[in-house]
């Protein structure tokens, strides 16, 4: 297809959606034959994807053949939050640093392999990545649905590595909430979940950290039903706060 205004080569075209403070997001619209290839892909891997999830990855859910709607979804995040911050509880509030932007074609293929996806679905897969960055997109292209239900797979093992210390997750495309019984058991899910997203070539953005000690503080943030909330802790050379 012949290049033109917006075009980046190919059937991959950049679209500039405005965001607030005057920050500008690429989308990515896919045209031609990659538009078909990457959801005929990736469905095929649904099935064995959705099995892996846990009931705490609530964003980007695939239900029937369609990615369930954002309000179902958002009310479903809204329970698991207040049902899940119990009082003592404290609650880590994280987000990963350029989710899409990050996430490379050798974890796409091993995190795919690895809930069970089928080989000749993976490498069509990744064929059309290799096609969007051969245009110049870096990581996931941001706007295909399959990129979501892609990122929920590259994302599993981190959820998996809280899982296995005890303490909660709710998480919301690359936004989690970590839910611990104790400061000490949410600070070492938190260890858990940067390491392993660490092994997926991904980091946190230490920047919009967020600790709550209180659990009315945590549900007041997180639920919309204050325009700030507090948190309390002791702040750590990192700039990060630690419990006392």
């Amino acid at each position: 297809m012949a290049a033109g205004p917006g075009r980046i080569g190919g059937d991959v075209r950049l679209i500039a959606a405005a965001l607030a403070a005057g920050r500008t997001r690429w989308l990515t619209e896919l045209s031609g034959p990659v538009a078909d290839a990457y959801p005929a892909a990736v469905a095929q891997l649904v099935p064995v994807l959705e099995r892996s999830l846990g009931s705490g990855v609530v964003a980007n859910r695939v239900v029937g053949r369609r990615l369930e709607p954002v309000g179902p979804a958002r009310r479903r995040y809204l329970r698991l939050v207040r049902t899940g911050l119990a009082p003592g509880s404290v609650a880590i509030v994280a987000d990963v640093r350029h989710c899409y932007r990050c996430i490379g074609p050798l974890p796409v293929a091993h995190a795919l392999a690895s809930v069970g996806g089928g080989a000749a679905p993976i490498e069509r897969v990744l064929d059309v990545l290799g096609e969007v960055r051969g245009a110049g997109v870096e990581g996931l292209p941001i706007g295909p649905a399959a990129s979501a239900v892609v990122a929920n797979a590259v994302l599993r093992p981190a959820d998996l590595a809280v899982a296995a210390t005890g303490a909660r997750l709710i998480r919301w495309v690359d936004d989690v909430v970590i839910v611990g019984a104790t400061g000490r058991q949410a600070w070492r899910a938190l260890d858990a979940w940067t390491a392993a997203l660490g092994v997926v070539g991904l980091t946190m953005h230490e920047g919009k950290l967020r600790v709550f000690t209180d659990h009315q503080h945590a549900l007041a943030a997180l639920t919309g039903s204050a325009t700030q909330a507090s948190c309390s802790g002791r702040a750590t050379g990192r700039g990060m706060l630690r419990p006392p």
